[in-house]
């Protein structure tokens, strides 16, 4: 949902980091309000420096996507491709989904799907296991926050400032990460 119209009208919106962005006064002021909540969605787009799991980005991208959620206070995200395979398509061998939509739309390697069709049931991806890591770094940030607020976004913002605003640093990354891990661990007062 995308439409500053439907304010008040919506309980969850779920626009693309772009269009949060571009109307992030509206998006707040909703949140602000009415109460609505923000999620993220990603698919097709966006690209580029943008966050998203792509098979051809970084595998920081997918681990950051929760670390964006928590810089601008977004609760949830939401990916329609867990593992929209194409019957005749083997994914294996064919990372891009095409023709689609008019006829004309080919979506970009990895956008349909996160898992892999196996034998007993879906196999894992390193995007997938990415993602989880930044899920599991989001409830770590929420608790370093809850012992010291300020200290946790100043060391989230090492690496993360915006859905197109991170750093690839690995190792800054594993020290941000271990020092979260630390504040989270501290004993409130």
């Amino acid at each position: 949902m995308e439409t500053p119209q439907l304010a008040g009208a919506v309980d969850i919106w779920c626009p693309k980091p772009t269009k949060y962005y571009a109307n992030r006064t509206m998006f707040d002021n909703a949140r602000r309000q009415c109460g609505d909540r923000i999620w993220i969605y990603t698919c097709c787009d966006p690209g580029g420096k943008w966050l998203n799991r792509l098979l051809d980005g970084e595998l920081v991208k997918p681990m950051f996507i929760p670390w964006a959620c928590a810089v601008d206070g977004i609760e949830g995200y939401l990916h329609w491709g867990l593992n929209h395979w194409s019957e005749g398509r083997d994914p294996f061998n064919c990372s891009c989904f095409g023709p689609a939509g008019n006829g004309s739309l080919t979506l970009p390697a990895g956008d349909t799907h996160i898992l892999y069709p196996g034998p007993d049931g879906p196999w894992s991806s390193v995007r997938f296991e990415a993602m989880r890591q930044g899920m599991e770094d989001f409830e770590i940030i929420a608790r370093a926050r809850s012992r010291d607020e300020a200290g946790a976004d100043a060391l989230v913002r090492k690496c993360v400032r915006s859905f197109n605003d991170w750093t690839a640093d690995v190792p800054l990354y594993r020290r941000t990460r271990r020092a979260l891990l630390e504040l989270a661990s501290r004993h409130l007062p």
